[in-house]
């Protein structure tokens, strides 16, 4: 995807901080707070290698359907500081995601996400 692709397409916050894993340590990378069925942002409280492959779980809100999280190949594009210095700023690229997963996606964003 160049980058004016990137730009034009719609991001959305997601009002609830859902939690994200990486499913083979189960370390927790940090919390969700933008997402596009391309990629995501995290506010982590460490700092994240940038190009590290994960297996990202983030946990879904309850009542969400019957699945209880989400599995997804990524990796990481950037990482940098958030303005609060307590906190890192992560993106990652979904690099591996089936059709229904980014369904799945797609409805977070508009049960769960705003407009940017």
């Amino acid at each position: 995807m160049s980058g004016s692709e990137r730009r034009t397409q719609k991001r959305r916050h997601l009002f609830y901080y859902l939690k994200v894993f990486d499913d083979l340590s189960g370390r927790l990378l940090g919390h969700l707070v933008d997402i596009t069925p391309d990629g995501v942002m995290l506010i982590g409280s460490d700092p994240v290698r940038i190009g590290a492959e994960y297996r990202l779980r983030l946990v879904l809100p309850e009542g969400f359907g019957t699945r209880q999280d989400l599995v997804v190949a990524a990796r990481s594009q950037w990482c940098r500081r958030d303005t609060n210095p307590d906190y890192w700023g992560i993106g990652l690229r979904l690099t591996e995601i089936s059709q229904a997963d980014r369904s799945l996606v797609e409805t977070m964003i508009y049960k769960f996400g705003f407009a940017h």
